[in-house]
């Protein structure tokens, strides 16, 4: 079963009030899913053109031009990349996608470790814990960064022994712990370097005075271009799926068609709003706190609505939490985002 698949059975056995909601929930999660991962190829193009743009300038100092004219030029071939219809196909760009990837971080930590406290990084300002205004923000940020929901389900469909993927030393708690280490400790490395001076990409504070630090930057445009398309076919099944229907003559030149208007939205978002942080917080507090917290908890309430919920009603208090937990990283990560683009200094390149 698909994820909004698992929505709509648990709508509609759960109480009788909410099984008229079972639709709406299957709906929800798919328009969720599909406008995150649409918003997260916006995040990836503004990536990629800031990482090539310092290089390139660096390299030509007579080249200096506003970021938008760097993601404008990915347009054609990001059209070109995405219309790459088979999956398997994919899997060469996901593996060059990963192994520049891994060498951009490793080298990235390097050179971080490196550079801390040299006369490199001056007035440095580290806080211990920001402000609270600015609290919702981070939630929205790890939300959207640690956030797997779309792949839970696909992968564990496709597992051969899929009793392993859960518990709590299943893969999937084992995965995301990892990650988390390895997200915090990246994190932590970063700012005890950089700061109050850290761009909204790591990379792009890396100094361009040496080559290891420009192949750094190079590697990970190279690999948000192509991890571009990997995400892109996401998005474009999601939607592809709900509209193709209504296309039964030349169905083929229609995909086409919509790949390449997708593919242009995402751009043209990219060129209106190129600031990422305000762009991740809105993708993660509006679509992936409902489908990935929200939903996840109403699902499971539903599924054991009539089964009790253990020693001293545990389960009721943990829902409780994680649904006012939830509730907050929705309305204020959601606020917090939106007044951030409005507030946007539209000149502004990073």
């Amino acid at each position: 079963m698909s994820y909004a698949e698992v929505a709509d059975a648990a709508f509609k056995n759960g109480p009788q009030p909410v099984r008229k909601f079972a639709n709406t929930a299957r709906n929800t999660v798919t328009f969720g899913l599909g406008l995150a991962y649409f918003g997260a190829c916006s995040v990836f193009a503004i990536i990629a053109a800031n990482n090539f743009k310092q290089v390139l300038e660096h390299n030509v100092p007579s080249i200096q031009l506003n970021i938008r004219y760097y993601i404008a030029t990915l347009l054609i071939p990001l059209i070109f990349l995405c219309w790459i219809r088979d999956l398997k196909l994919l899997a060469p760009v996901s593996l060059i996608s990963s192994i520049c990837m891994i060498y951009g971080l490793l080298v990235s930590v390097y050179l971080m470790i490196r550079d801390y406290g040299s006369d490199l990084i001056k007035d440095v300002e580290i806080v211990a814990v920001q402000k609270v205004s600015l609290w919702p923000t981070f939630l929205s940020m790890t939300v959207f960064s640690i956030m797997s929901i779309g792949t839970v389900m696909p992968l564990e469909n496709n597992m051969r022994n899929p009793k392993k993927y859960l518990g709590l030393c299943g893969i999937l708690n084992l995965a995301l712990f990892i990650v988390s280490i390895l997200y915090a400790a990246f994190g932590l490395i970063g700012y005890l370097t950089y700061g109050d001076k850290c761009h909204s990409t790591i990379t792009l504070n890396l100094p361009l005075n040496n080559y290891l630090s420009q192949s750094v930057k190079l590697a990970i445009a190279i690999s948000v271009f192509l991890g571009y398309s990997l995400m892109f076919y996401v998005c474009f099944e999601i939607v592809w799926t709900a509209i193709k229907d209504k296309f039964h003559k030349n169905p083929l030149r229609w995909n086409y068609v919509f790949r390449s208007l997708m593919v242009f939205l995402t751009i043209f978002i990219a060129f209106v709003q190129p600031n990422i942080i305000p762009l991740v917080g809105l993708i993660g507090a509006l679509c992936f706190s409902i489908c990935g917290l929200i939903l996840p908890i109403l699902i499971e309430i539903f599924t054991f609505w009539d089964e009790g919920w253990g020693l001293c009603k545990f389960g009721t208090y943990k829902n409780a939490l994680f649904l006012f937990v939830s509730s907050i990283v929705l309305v204020f990560g959601t606020f917090n985002a939106c007044k951030d683009i409005i507030n946007t200094d539209f000149t502004e390149t990073a």
